[in-house]
């Protein structure tokens, strides 16, 4: 085996562990230009109407020469647009797809490509099978000619490689979206919620956990577990906690529990919800993001706390504008029209008005149908319990 194909073996490998970490694509088509005899290599990503779509990688070319070529270039890059969709997957050259007396007097060549150093190409443009394209080229210098057959053969081999490791790419980063919504979807819970180790360690804490500990009103953190300030109460959470962990496996079997923990403020105890976490499409995603799964949660309602509606979440569900979703934020947390109108310094019947809008658009008639609506729609802590008893029988 020559030196040559023992290095295509290495960019193989190389251009997998690319798909994970895209920190690693500069580096790897620096190496895929030196394998091709090349002056710079480039990978961009388009759409089927060759809009520029997701990041432009390169080994060579500036910031600003990318920013030029996604403001405009893109549109006038007829490489591009006669590779896709005209022969896909297959590697192309300049004469493959342009006549030599266009180039010369041609805007895409003179002016960006003859800047920033670069004239003929050996490229290949992959379909990722989700409705894009990716088009990665390794660029001649103005100095070189036409690619030969040996450059040509080297790049067929590691072009299907570079493929399926861009469609692994696109893969995973839809998996680690849906891994952060799953989380971001935690985070918006009226409760404090702790998601838990098998070790019994806490390993993310949604916006409300955090403002809860903050108040050292009971419960505390040691040693990265969930503790109460009453060493009775912290024996039974860590029961219960112990409980849920060893059957997180085996949903269908009883485990977790339901407890109060008192609070030295004197004010009404917290009700915690402890529950085993079975596997599921969710937490599996939620997993990639924490990078350990979660045996266990614990959720914490705080009764002297009233849950508010996120405004952008009320926008989204009701397709409210922004001043109704502030208003009826506002109503959700308790807050009066009239205090409202005074705090937002509007006049009590447009106030009174917006209201109008906002119940025709919750389909609700009254202002107490309104705001026992905003109730349930941040009470998710009954419903949560409920699933986990469920879960349980």
């Amino acid at each position: 085996m020559t030196d040559d194909y023992r290095w295509v073996l290495k960019l193989i490998d190389r251009c997998y562990g690319a798909a994970t970490d895209d920190d690693h694509w500069p580096a790897f088509l620096k190496d895929l230009r030196q394998l091709l005899d090349g002056h710079g290599t480039t990978l961009l990503f388009t759409d089927a109407k060759m809009r520029p779509i997701d990041r432009f990688f390169s080994d060579n070319v500036s910031p600003e020469s990318i920013a030029d070529y996604q403001a405009h270039f893109h549109s006038v890059d007829i490489r591009m647009q006669r590779t896709v969709p005209d022969a896909l997957n297959s590697i192309v050259t300049d004469r493959d797809l342009v006549d030599e007396a266009i180039v010369n007097g041609h805007e895409f060549y003179q002016d960006f490509l003859r800047p920033i150093g670069h004239r003929y190409i050996v490229a290949g443009a992959m379909d990722l099978e989700d409705g894009s394209y990716a088009f990665c080229s390794t660029h001649r210098g103005l100095d070189q000619e036409h690619a030969d057959s040996g450059i040509l053969e080297k790049a067929a081999l590691i072009m299907p490689h570079i493929r399926r490791s861009l469609q692994l790419r696109r893969r995973f980063s839809t998996i680690n979206a849906r891994g952060q919504a799953a989380l971001e979807l935690l985070d918006g819970f009226a409760q404090a919620v702790y998601l838990i180790d098998s070790e019994g360690r806490i390993i993310w804490q949604n916006a409300w956990a955090d403002r809860l500990l903050d108040q050292q009103d009971g419960l505390i953190t040691n040693d990265g577990e969930l503790r109460a300030l009453s060493v009775a109460a912290s024996a039974e959470l860590q029961q219960h906690i112990k409980s849920a962990i060893s059957v997180s496996k085996r949903p269908h079997t009883r485990a977790g529990g339901m407890m109060t923990v008192p609070r030295p403020s004197l004010k009404r105890s917290y009700q915690l919800l402890i529950t085993p976490l079975a596997q599921s499409e969710e937490l599996n995603l939620a997993s990639r993001q924490l990078n350990v799964s979660p045996s266990a949660a614990i959720f914490v309602t705080d009764l002297e706390q009233k849950p508010v509606p996120r405004t952008e979440m009320l926008r989204t569900l009701y397709n409210l504008t922004p001043a109704e979703a502030r208003l009826a934020t506002a109503l959700g947390s308790g807050v009066s029209i009239k205090n409202y109108a005074e705090q937002a310094k509007l006049s009590i019947h447009y106030v009174r008005w917006l209201l109008k809008q906002v119940e025709a658009k919750t389909d609700t008639r009254r202002m107490t149908d309104l705001i026992r609506l905003l109730a349930r729609q941040t009470g998710f802590f009954s419903a949560i319990a409920e699933n986990g008893k469920e879960r349980n029988k």
